[in-house]
C-alpha cells in the first residue's frame, strides 16, 4: 500500500476550548486518482504527529509553536544554564533580542545535589523567585546549589 505524504500547508488546524480538529485543505489523490480510506487515515495520523511534534518542541533556538488568542504567532525558547551556578545567586538573562510583547509562560527546572529537581515557579519569599522584568530580562533568585537550570519562556513578539 502506498500513500502520499502531505505538508502542513495541506492541513487546517481548528482548535476551540475542548477539541482539536484537523481538516485536509487539499485532497491528496493516490496513483489511481482516488483517495482511499487507508491513505486518508495515514494522512490524518501524520497530521496529528506533526501537530504534536510542533507543540512538544523544546529547543534552545526560538521556535514558533502556534498562535496566541489574538492570532499572533506564539514562540518558545529554552535556556540551559550550567556554568557559574553558586548558592544565593541572582541569575539575570538578557532577552531583549527576543522582542517580547507579551509573556505567556515562564517556568523551568533546577537540578542540584541537594534535590533531584525543583520547579522554578516554586515560590519561597526568602529565597526563590522567577520573573520577567520589563520584557527584557529574566531574573531568577535561588538559594540552593544547582548543577543545571532550564528556563522556558513562551511569548508573542512586538515585530509581528
Amino acid at each position: 500500500m502506498a500513500f502520499n505524504l502531505i505538508d502542513s500547508s495541506d492541513i487546517e488546524i481548528i482548535q476551540d476550548d475542548s477539541d482539536i480538529k484537523l481538516e485536509l485543505v487539499n485532497s491528496i489523490p493516490s496513483v489511481d486518482n482516488s483517495v482511499s480510506t487507508s491513505s486518508t487515515n495515514a494522512i490524518e495520523n501524520q497530521a496529528i504527529t506533526n501537530y504534536v511534534d510542533a507543540r512538544a518542541n523544546y529547543s534552545t533556538n526560538e521556535t514558533t509553536i502556534g498562535k496566541w488568542i489574538d492570532g499572533k504567532p506564539l514562540y518558545r525558547k529554552v535556556y540551559k544554564i550550567t556554568n557559574g551556578l553558586t548558592i544565593d545567586t541572582l541569575l539575570s538573562l538578557n532577552v531583549s533580542g527576543l522582542n517580547i510583547e507579551r509573556c505567556i509562560r515562564l517556568d523551568g527546572w533546577q537540578y542540584g545535589s541537594e534535590f533531584s529537581f525543583i520547579s522554578l515557579n516554586f515560590y519561597n519569599s526568602d529565597f526563590n523567585y522567577l520573573y520577567l522584568y520589563d520584557n527584557t530580562t529574566i531574573n531568577y533568585q535561588y538559594h540552593w546549589s544547582a548543577t543545571e537550570i532550564y528556563i522556558i519562556i513562551e511569548y508573542t513578539k512586538t515585530t509581528d
